[in-house]
């Protein structure tokens, strides 16, 4: 009896033991599935953020390429508007260097004149060689004692100076449309382009 005692003893103490291992099991394999679970959520949160960041980093990436673009395009367009702008100059100059004789004859009075007021009387005028002749009847016709040399430049300038030598103004149509560039520009850029 003592044994049969023993053994239901022992089997008992072997059944709590396997209940208490699958307890002690069923615990664990709790814990490791919330476990897990906790890791897949932790997983899926650092994926989601990993691609919000990337969308983000892309959409910057995205918006420098196409802002480099934008500014790339801007810079061609601007480059090819200053070229056009800068054929209109050139066909003009070349246009003035096609005037009539007597226009231009006219408009190389009018340079004279205007040196002649800027530095006054006695000064001497330096034009092209072949302006001198030109010039010296001018300043015949206007009475000046101003004295004409030759000088390194193009047809249609007038450097003047002054009697003491203080004094120097430089006049020619050259210049001129040098001069008026900038202030027309603008509207050459409006005229070629439209806008306002």
């Amino acid at each position: 009896m003592a044994e049969r005692e023993a053994e239901a003893l022992l089997a008992e103490i072997r059944r709590q033991a396997a209940l208490e291992r699958e307890r002690i099991l069923a615990d664990s394999r709790g814990r490791a599935e919330r476990a897990r679970e906790a890791a897949d959520v932790e997983i899926r949160d650092m994926e989601a953020e990993a691609e919000r960041h990337l969308k983000h980093r892309l959409e910057l990436d995205r918006a420098r390429v196409l802002g480099e673009l934008r500014l790339e395009e801007r810079s061609r367009l601007l480059r090819s508007r200053r070229r056009s702008i800068e054929s209109c100059f050139e066909r003009a100059a070349a246009r003035i260097a096609e005037v009539e004789p007597a226009r231009y004859r006219a408009a190389l009075r009018e340079l004279v004149r205007e040196a002649l007021e800027s530095v006054g009387e006695g000064a001497e005028l330096r034009v092209s060689g072949a302006d001198v002749p030109a010039v010296r009847q001018i300043l015949a016709a206007l009475g000046s004692d101003a004295k004409v040399s030759e000088a390194e430049l193009e047809s249609g300038s007038v450097t003047a100076l002054s009697r003491d030598g203080l004094r120097r103004a430089r006049n020619g149509v050259r210049e001129r449309l040098d001069a008026s560039r900038t202030l027309l520009e603008e509207d050459v850029a409006r005229i070629l382009f439209g806008g306002s």
